[in-house]
């Protein structure tokens, strides 16, 4: 009997997109946004503006965390059901975890980028999208300066979220292969906000020297490293594919011993 195909992508996007999960990791990421600005009263000169000055804040490492949430604890869950033997067999080791680390990825892409965007949106009901002193400075130095050329401040915002949505992807990654060490959805969820505190303090001496590997400006639209937008951004989208391909590397070297 020919053995039928299995799209393993597919399906994970669809049960993606039918997790309560998903949805809450966005609602996350705009509250934690608003808890890192502290209250309306503190609200800064325009919707731009605040935005940044939420994610240059303590609180944003919270937001890594709801990256996490929709789907960086799957590893976990189908080792604890059992799921993963009869995944695997349909298909094939290789696939399903490629599969699972796109998911991964793109989930915590898309918490980080909406939830910036659904921040922005409310806030806007308040206030300009930008403010004259911004676009100066970010016309001058910034990332993504012909968006805001031409206005299109919900495309900035979006851009804006979705580089910072690359890390987190970076992060969810790194903490699903750990969770197959330390199988808890709490310290998957923990982690990557633990990473990221880990490169803040520990990479300061090691990242500091060359901007170009510190993770802090390469996710930051705020630093434009090449003065050049598509490069910036190809820049980041680099360091997720690397990341991606190393995590994909190590969890299958250690689910050939588990399976």
């Amino acid at each position: 009997m020919k053995k039928r195909k299995t799209f393993y992508f597919f399906t994970d996007l669809y049960r993606l997109l039918t997790r309560k999960e998903t949805y809450l990791s966005v609602a996350g990421v705009a509250l934690t946004l608003f808890f890192a600005v502290g209250s309306w009263e503190e609200l800064a000169e325009s919707v731009i503006y605040t935005l940044l000055l939420a994610t240059y804040s303590a609180g944003f490492i919270l937001s890594f965390v709801f990256c996490a949430l929709p789907y960086g604890s799957v590893y976990s869950e189908e080792l604890e059901n059992n799921y993963i033997r009869y995944a695997v067999n349909r298909g094939g080791l290789m696939k399903y975890i490629i599969s699972k680390n796109l998911v991964i990825f793109l989930s915590s892409v898309l918490a980080m980028g909406l939830g910036c965007l659904l921040f922005a949106v409310i806030i806007s009901f308040h206030l300009p999208w930008i403010d004259a002193q911004t676009y100066e400075t970010f016309i001058s130095f910034c990332g993504y300066r012909e968006v805001l050329d031409n206005g299109n401040y919900v495309l900035w915002v979006a851009l804006y979220g979705i580089q910072w949505g690359i890390f987190g992807g970076c992060l969810s990654l790194i903490s699903s292969w750990l969770s197959l060490y330390i199988s808890n959805k709490l310290f998957v969820l923990a982690m990557p906000a633990l990473l990221y505190q880990i490169i803040v303090e520990l990479g300061a001496n090691t990242f500091r020297k060359n901007s170009l590997l510190d993770p802090r400006i390469i996710f930051d639209a705020r630093n434009n490293l090449f003065s050049d937008d598509v490069k910036m951004f190809l820049w980041a989208g680099g360091a997720g594919v690397l990341t991606l391909t190393a995590v994909t590397a190590a969890v299958y070297q250690k689910m050939q011993k588990r399976m």
